[in-house]
C-alpha cells in the first residue's frame, strides 16, 4: 500500500510544478490552503454536500482546511485558486451550462484558477438528484486517489501530500443506468409490496375484493409473515381494479415529481392466491407449473404471470387517461416471474424483475434468469433489475463478481432501465468484493471487472495483494463449482467443498 500511495503523491506532486500548463490549479501548498470552495448564493443540495465532501477530502490529505464561502463572498481582489462546486455564475462564465446535464450527468474541468465540479442536481420538475455529490466523488477517486472499499477508516484509502495541484483535468460521464441502488434517486418511484392497508381498509364493505381461498371463503385475516403483510386480491374484481387506479391517482396528485406507483402484490404467508373462475380464466393454461402455498401444503397450478400483468395493464389502462406520462411499478416475481404468454402489458407499466436469491450458486438458474429477462424484454417496455442475489451465502466466503460484470452488461444491452440490488447484510469479509464491484459496475456495467479487483486488491492490500486476488481467485473457483452442479445448494453440497482440507489451503494463502 506504500508503494501506491507514493505513487498517488508522486503524481500529484508532478502537477503542482509551475509552469506546467496554463490549466494548472494549486488547491494546497505546503499545508495551508490555496483555494476557495465556492457555491452559489443559493446552492441545491447536492452542491452544499459537495462542497462540504471536497473540503473533507482535502483537508485529511494535506491537513488544510480549504474555506466554503459563497460566490458573492469572493473579493475583486482574491488570489486565490477557485473550486467552483456546482451551478455558479463563474462556472456558467467558462462555459459550463448545468442545464444542458442529463440526469446526474458530471464534469470535472480545470480552467486557469480555477476548478469547476458540476453534475446535474436537479431534474426539470424540481426533483433533487446528487450530480455534484457524483462529480466530487469521480475528483476525488480519479484526481485525488482516494478509494472507500469498505465502512471504517481501515477501508478509506487517503493519501497524504502536503501540496495538491491539478492540471488538464477533463471529466465527462453520464450514469448508463438512470437509478443505481445502492443507493440513489435518479428515478422516483415506489415498487414494493403495495397492498399492506388494504384488508383494514376494505375487507368489511368488500370481502369480495380479496382472494378465494382452498376452504371456500375469502378470509385474508392471517397474521403478517416476517413482518410483512401477506393478504391476496381477487385481481379480476373491476371494482378493485378500479379502487387502486384512484389510489394511484391520488399518490401522483400529491406528488407530482412521482415517476410511478407500485401495485406489486403483498409477499409472503400462507394465503394462497385468488382460486375463483375469474382469475383463473386470465391465468395461462399452458404456463408453467408453480406451487402455491396454502395451509394446507402447496398446490401445483399454472403461472400466475398473465393474470398479473392483465391486472397491472387494467390498473395502467384507467391511470393513463389522466396522467399519460406517469407509470405503475410492478414486480415479475415468485409465481408471476415467468414472462406472460398471451397477455400484452400496458406500456405504461414498470416491470421489476426479481431474480431468485441463489442465482449465482446455481448455473440452471441464472440460465433460466437470462432467457426470461430476454422474454420480458420483448413484451416489457420498461424493465429493471430487482435481485436478491447478495442474500445468497453471504455468511460464507464467496466470490462471483465476473458472472455478476456478465450479466449486468448483459440486462444493460437488453433494456434495463436501472437496477437495485437487494441486499447488503455488510459482510464486509466474506463479501465485500462483490459489493465494491457491483458498486462500480453499477455507475458503469461495461467497466473491465478485472481492472476493479486489481484495484481492490491493490489499493486496499498493498503489498498483500497478490495473496489476496489470489484468494479471491480459489474463493470464485469454489463458487463456480458449487454452481456447475445446477441444483439449489444446501448444507450438504457447502460442506463438500468447504472441506477442512479446503478451508487448510485457503488459510495457507492468508498466512
Amino acid at each position: 500500500m506504500v508503494a501506491i500511495l507514493t505513487l498517488i503523491s508522486a503524481i500529484i506532486a508532478l502537477a503542482a510544478a509551475p509552469g506546467v500548463c496554463s490549466n494548472s490549479v494549486t488547491l494546497v501548498k505546503n499545508g495551508r490552503p490555496a483555494s476557495i470552495i465556492v457555491i452559489a448564493e443559493n446552492p441545491t443540495e447536492a452542491a452544499q454536500q459537495g462542497a462540504k465532501d471536497m473540503q473533507m477530502w482535502l483537508q485529511r490529505i494535506s491537513g488544510a482546511k480549504v474555506q466554503i464561502k459563497s460566490e458573492s463572498k469572493i473579493e475583486k481582489k482574491n488570489s486565490r485558486a477557485l473550486i467552483l462546486v456546482g451551478d455558479t455564475k463563474r462556472s456558467r462564465n467558462l462555459g459550463i451550462n448545468p442545464d444542458k446535464l442529463n440526469l446526474e450527468d458530471i464534469i470535472v474541468r480545470t480552467f486557469p484558477q480555477a476548478l469547476v465540479v458540476i453534475g446535474d442536481d436537479e431534474r426539470p420538475d424540481g426533483y433533487n438528484l446528487k450530480g455534484t455529490v457524483l462529480a466530487v466523488d469521480a475528483f476525488a477517486e480519479q484526481i485525488l486517489g482516494v478509494r472507500v472499499l469498505w465502512p471504517g477508516e481501515l477501508g478509506e484509502i487517503v493519501p497524504h501530500q502536503s501540496t495538491i495541484a491539478v492540471n488538464d483535468v477533463d471529466i465527462y460521464e453520464k450514469p448508463i443506468l438512470v437509478d443505481r441502488r445502492i443507493v440513489n434517486l435518479g428515478y422516483n418511484g415506489s415498487f414494493g409490496h403495495a397492498f399492506g392497508d388494504y384488508w383494514d381498509r376494505f375487507h368489511k364493505q368488500h370481502p369480495d375484493w380479496f382472494a378465494l381461498q382452498p376452504d371456500g371463503t375469502r378470509d385474508n385475516s392471517q397474521p403478517e409473515h416476517a413482518g410483512y403483510p401477506s393478504q391476496r386480491l381477487c385481481v379480476s374484481n373491476q371494482e378493485l381494479i378500479e379502487q387502486v387506479a384512484q389510489d394511484i391517482m391520488e399518490k401522483l396528485e400529491k406528488n407530482p415529481q412521482l415517476d410511478a406507483v407500485s401495485v406489486s402484490p403483498n409477499d409472503g404467508g400462507n394465503q394462497t392466491f385468488c382460486l375463483c373462475k375469474k382469475c383463473e380464466s386470465w391465468d395461462a393454461p399452458e404456463g408453467k407449473i408453480v406451487q402455491m402455498k396454502s395451509n394446507n401444503g402447496p398446490i401445483p397450478h399454472v403461472s400466475l404471470t398473465d393474470r398479473y400483468v392483465k391486472f397491472y395493464s387494467e390498473i395502467a389502462k384507467i391511470v393513463a387517461k389522466k396522467y399519460p406520462n406517469r407509470y405503475i411499478g410492478a414486480y415479475a416475481y415468485h409465481l408471476y416471474l415467468d414472462a406472460p404468454i398471451h397477455t400484452k402489458l400496458h406500456p405504461n407499466v414498470v416491470i421489476g424483475f426479481v431474480p431468485g436469491s441463489k442465482v449465482y450458486q446455481n448455473d440452471a438458474e441464472r440460465e433460466q434468469v437470462r432467457s426470461n429477462w430476454l422474454k420480458w424484454s420483448k413484451t416489457a417496455k420498461h424493465l429493471f433489475l430487482r435481485p436478491n442475489s447478495l442474500m445468497a451465502l453471504h455468511a460464507l466466503p464467496t466470490v462471483y463478481v465476473h458472472k455478476l460484470g456478465e450479466d449486468l452488461r448483459f440486462f444493460t444491452d437488453h433494456k434495463m432501465m436501472f437496477a437495485r440490488y437487494d441486499c447488503n447484510f455488510h459482510h464486509w469479509a466474506t463479501n465485500g468484493i462483490n459489493y465494491y464491484v457491483l458498486a462500480k459496475l453499477l455507475w458503469d456495467p461495461y467497466r473491465d471487472v478485472d481492472e476493479i479487483v486489481d484495484e481492490y486488491c491493490t489499493v486496499g492490500f498493498g503489498p498483500a495483494a497478490g495473496m489476496i486476488h489470489q484468494y479471491f481467485n480459489e474463493i470464485e473457483k469454489i463458487t463456480n463449482a458449487i454452481a456447475a452442479e445446477r441444483q439449489r445448494p444446501t448444507a450438504a453440497t457447502i460442506t463438500r467443498y468447504f472441506t477442512d482440507e479446503t478451508i487448510t489451503k485457503l488459510d495457507s494463502i492468508l498466512i
